[in-house]
C-alpha cells in the first residue's frame, strides 16, 4: 500500500497542472480585494458608531450595491479568509476578527 506522500508525488508527475490548481484552491486565502477591504472597513465602522453590526440592508446601501446577494458574496469572502465570523440564523451577528490591511 502506497503511503500518502507517495500518491501526491504519483499525482504531481503525471497532472502538474491539476497538482498545482488543488494546492491553489486548498491554500489559505488571505488577500482582500479592494471591495473586500471597503466592505470590511464599513462592518468594522458601523459596529463600532453603532453598537451592533450592520445588517445586510445597511451594507449594502453603505456600499451602493444593488443587490443583498452581492453583500452575502462580500460576507462569505471575508469569512473565508478569517477576516468576519458570523453566527447562523441571527440577526446582526458579524464581528470582525481582523482588520482590513
Amino acid at each position: 500500500m502506497s503511503s500518502l506522500s507517495e500518491i501526491a508525488c504519483d499525482f504531481i508527475k503525471t497532472d502538474p497542472a491539476l497538482a498545482n490548481e488543488v494546492a491553489r484552491q486548498l491554500a489559505p486565502k488571505t488577500g482582500l480585494t479592494p471591495r473586500q477591504r471597503d466592505a470590511l472597513k464599513f462592518i468594522s465602522d458601523y459596529a463600532a458608531k453603532n453598537g451592533v453590526s450592520p445588517s445586510f440592508e445597511d451594507i449594502q446601501h453603505g456600499l451602493g450595491l444593488h443587490s443583498r446577494s452581492g453583500v452575502s458574496r462580500l460576507v462569505d469572502a471575508l469569512i473565508e479568509r478569517g477576516c468576519l465570523l458570523k453566527l447562523s440564523n441571527r440577526a446582526r451577528s458579524l464581528t470582525v476578527l481582523r482588520a482590513a490591511a
